[in-house]
């Protein structure tokens, strides 16, 4: 029996409208994530988006579960030093309860599969020390195997991709939830090699550029 794989022309989606009024925030979404990407369909094919559409009404009265009302925070980033910026999850219930179902169709963890180029983790990076390397920020942040991973990693050598793809995975951890930014920043995993780029200094055209003095 061969293995069934979707193409792009034999898709067939269809539209579903969802009410948000009284449901749990997290079922929704996990089941938002599943229609999104065609996963209720025998057709699934990982490879191919194949989901359906989906209209989300009365978000604003979606249930949130605990004291979430009273303490999940979102956070971004204005790109200057120092501002960091944090809302209040009731805030944006009552100005964009659209994107309160947006963030959590987005955060939605996965099984822990691996795709690196086509390949799992193990067979692009075979050395154990390797594999370690790229899942410190899973360890550090108590989350290996609750996200699905997915790399494209071009140009220098295993070792430097390795690097790369820890630094893109701890970045993307903070962007699911900024609670494991504490712990990723002590242990050092948000910051680059600084063999690779050197800090510009103050009153420098360059990096690495030094002042000429005479030699009189």
């Amino acid at each position: 029996m061969k293995t069934y794989t979707q193409r792009v022309e034999d898709i067939e989606r269809r539209w579903w409208v969802v009410d948000a009024a009284g449901q749990p925030l997290g079922r929704l979404a996990s089941r938002l994530a599943q229609v999104l990407r065609g996963k209720h369909k025998p057709t699934f094919t990982p490879h191919v988006n194949g989901g359906d559409f989906v209209i989300v009404v009365n978000a604003e009265q979606v249930q949130l579960t605990g004291r979430k009302t009273e303490q999940k925070r979102y956070f971004r980033h204005t790109g200057y030093m120092g501002h960091e910026r944090f809302t209040a999850v009731k805030t944006v219930l009552s100005k964009h309860p659209e994107r309160v179902i947006e963030k959590a169709v987005w955060g939605m963890p996965g099984s822990g599969k691996w795709n690196i180029n086509g390949r799992t983790l193990g067979d692009y990076f075979p050395r154990p020390s390797l594999v370690s390397h790229i899942q410190q920020p899973f360890t550090a942040t108590d989350t290996l195997g609750a996200f699905d991973v997915k790399g494209n990693c071009r140009g220098g050598g295993v070792t430097g991709q390795a690097g790369a793809m820890r630094l893109g995975i701890a970045r993307a951890l903070c962007l699911a939830d900024d609670r494991h930014r504490k712990k990723l920043r002590e242990q050092g995993l948000l910051t680059r090699d600084p063999r690779a780029v050197e800090r510009k200094k103050p009153g420098r055209a360059g990096a690495r550029k030094r002042f000429q003095f005479s030699k009189r």
